[in-house]
């Protein structure tokens, strides 16, 4: 068996799985703050694309919108 995904890592009972009991809640994490980077255009028959950098309270979106 595989234990790389979620499902397999469950008991396997006669061909069911069987899941525990739900533990308690976490505590509720920061909420992040969004940024906008760089904004470009795209060369002639290029595709949109977003890339986002994880910082440590911040996300910064780096945008390339296409171009026909």
């Amino acid at each position: 068996m595989n234990c790389e995904n979620y499902y397999e890592k469950l008991m396997l009972y006669k061909g069911c799985y069987i899941l525990g009991p739900t533990g308690p809640q976490g505590a509720t994490g920061p909420i992040p703050k969004l940024t906008i980077g760089k904004v470009t255009t795209g060369s002639p028959g290029s595709e949109a694309s977003v890339t986002i950098t994880p910082t440590n309270k911040t996300h910064i979106h780096n945008k390339n919108i296409e171009r026909k």
